[in-house]
């Protein structure tokens, strides 16, 4: 009972093929995407809020007015940077694709699209980070040059488990 009530609500995301002699991984949007709807809508309705607090500020002191302005524009990044994710958690979709000596990881939502490319002779490990926390597993991918990249977000453990095995069995590195 346990496992259909979890499969309902939380069906599988990650999508494995393996084609010419390649590994192509899709790793679809979030589970849980009302949430960030209702995220979405708050915050713009407290930006709204916080827009019109701002709005008639200025009317209070003459001096202010800059510190206003300063205090807009902190809230305005804020409520972006908000926006920004929401949107990632609610429409984002991951795709990884190895082929030959080449891991492209690209990132889709909506219209924003956004490729890495990473030399798999520069990968030293794949990890699969699966915390005590429940859907907090990622899959990381340690490199030469940089020190990670976390590929997936929020995936059950089951799923990055099999990813971690995948990509480390496709580069031809160790699983940590």
């Amino acid at each position: 009972m346990y496992n259909s009530v979890f499969e309902k609500n939380f069906p599988k995301r990650v999508h494995l093929q393996h084609r010419n002699g390649g590994l192509y991984v899709r790793i679809e949007r979030q589970n849980a995407r009302g949430v960030y709807f209702w995220w979405m809508f708050l915050s713009t309705f407290v930006f709204a809020v916080f827009a019109q607090v701002m709005w008639e500020a200025p009317g209070l002191r003459f001096g202010s007015t800059l510190f206003v302005v300063l205090i807009f524009l902190l809230g305005t990044a804020a409520y972006l940077i908000a926006l920004v994710f929401s949107i990632w958690y609610a429409f984002g979709v991951e795709a990884i694709s190895i082929d030959g000596d080449t891991l492209r990881w690209t990132l889709t939502a909506l219209r924003w699209h956004h490729t890495k490319i990473i030399r798999t002779a520069e990968i030293t490990s794949v990890k699969a980070i699966t915390p005590w926390t429940w859907l907090d597993n990622t899959v990381e991918i340690n490199t030469d040059r940089r020190h990670y990249y976390r590929l997936g977000t929020k995936l059950r453990r089951d799923e990055t488990i099999e990813l971690a095995n995948s990509l480390s069995h496709a580069i031809g590195c160790k699983l940590s």
